[in-house]
């Protein structure tokens, strides 16, 4: 489990393709062994192996099918944080890394010393959209300042943009979706009723 607080930005540094999967390698800083979580642009993975400060990840199909990592290059800069430990502060909102589709960038707009995106999701994900609720664009937990016909807009301040990849990202860049858990266990739960 996650927070959606980024706790460092990573660079891919080799993909290697296969037939229904792909490896990962990414650059990072932080302290993290074989075996343990991480969440990369919102997708929940787990090391591989370490070699220094290179971290070698498995992509299953079910996360190429349903994320934006089938358009990831060499270079490009990813959101990376560790998992929660019972010590650590829930500064976000419950992020579970599993992503649940994918929205594209519609504008991106300078308001004062924040950036407002829109994104355009599809309607299933905007079932799980309320205004000033919560969402994980990329990894990244953030509340929604509006809802729009197709999306939703998104006023980001200064400190997030300068330490997530959100500074990388441009109008018509596909970003991974997670909505928030508990409204998904609150429409379950109204559907058996």
């Amino acid at each position: 489990m996650f927070t959606g607080i980024i706790k460092d930005t990573g660079k891919v540094a080799g993909i290697k393709r296969k037939s229904r999967s792909m490896e990962i390698a990414i650059k990072s800083n932080l302290k993290l062994s074989e075996g343990d979580s991480v969440s990369m642009n919102g997708i929940c993975l787990t090391v591989k192996t370490k070699n220094g400060n290179r971290l070698i990840f498995d992509i299953s199909d079910e996360t190429l099918q349903r994320s934006n990592i089938d358009k990831i290059r060499i270079g490009n800069i990813v959101n990376l944080e560790p998992a929660i430990t019972t010590n650590d502060m829930l500064s976000g909102h419950i992020v579970q890394g599993h992503i649940d589709g994918t929205g594209k960038i519609k504008a991106i707009k300078k308001t004062g010393d924040n950036i407002y995106f829109k994104i355009a999701l599809p309607e299933n994900i905007m079932t799980y959209i309320v205004e000033k609720g919560s969402i994980a664009v990329d990894g990244i937990s953030l509340t929604i300042a509006s809802i729009e016909n197709d999306g939703v807009g998104i006023a980001v301040i200064p400190y997030t943009i300068e330490n997530t990849n959100l500074k990388y990202r441009n109008k018509g860049d596909v970003v991974n979706i997670e909505t928030d858990i508990i409204g998904k266990y609150i429409k379950k739960f109204m559907e058996v009723r």
